[in-house]
């Protein structure tokens, strides 16, 4: 399944970077990479399956993105946490799943990446611009994994194979 997810990964990526600025709601862009990460790891039978892409996305964001370079990685650990702790905790629903992991990846991405970048040296501007945003951040995010869900669980769901027709 790698040779599709990840080269569609960073896209998803450069789609963030270039186009998702523009689309704004609440003052905030959605993070297409979170929604997709998020909702993949959801939709998949083990957090070994999106750990890859995690890595890919964070290299992918911290070589086209304007942070320096590790911040998006940085920021991508709890994602990586909640994938993992989907795995050992049971939900009712991949969905409910996708929409707690998507909500909560969102904030601490908007909350983790500025925190990060000071740690390389950049500004950080007003502290209270990380209160404001990040919790809009995840609102947008989740609100988009809304959508991205269903045809991300019908083109990436582990589907049961069949038994062999041999007989015994």
């Amino acid at each position: 399944m790698f040779w599709i997810t990840i080269p569609l990964t960073v896209p998803v990526v450069i789609v963030q970077i270039t186009v998702a600025p523009s689309l704004r709601v609440f003052g905030v862009h959605a993070d297409l990479a979170i929604v997709w990460l998020g909702c993949y790891a959801a939709v998949r039978p083990s957090a070994a399956d999106v750990l890859p892409l995690i890595m890919t996305a964070g290299l992918t964001l911290g070589l086209s993105g304007a942070e320096p370079f590790g911040a998006s990685l940085l920021a991508l650990l709890p994602l990586a946490g909640l994938a993992l702790a989907k795995d050992t905790v049971p939900l009712p629903s991949r969905y409910i799943a996708a929409l707690i992991i998507v909500g909560v990846a969102g904030f601490c991405y908007a909350l983790f990446q500025p925190l990060a970048a000071v740690a390389a040296g950049v500004g950080l501007g007003p502290p209270l611009n990380l209160v404001r945003v990040a919790p809009r951040a995840a609102i947008v995010d989740t609100l988009t994994a809304l959508v991205w869900f269903w045809p991300i669980r019908l083109l990436f769901a582990a589907r049961p194979t069949l038994g062999s027709f041999r007989r015994a």
